[in-house]
């Protein structure tokens, strides 16, 4: 599992080492806002409907989780 970092700082992207990950907020046509992480490195993109959720979510996740992403 990849390193949580309590600073609210996104951690390196695990399935392709990316060191830049991206945090954008997107309106989303039917629920409000949607707070999303996106690696340039692998088009992975991760959402949730708070910054805090989608960080911890990023963090934390499994390596072996990308297909539940794209």
């Amino acid at each position: 599992m990849s390193e949580t970092n309590c600073n609210n700082r996104l951690v390196l992207c695990p399935f392709c080492g990316w060191k830049e990950p991206k945090y954008q907020k997107n309106r989303d046509m039917w629920e409000g806002m949607l707070h999303e992480i996106h690696c340039f490195g692998c088009d992975t993109v991760m959402s949730d409907y708070t910054k805090d959720k989608v960080i911890a979510k990023w963090n934390t996740r499994e390596e072996n989780e990308k297909d539940n992403y794209e």
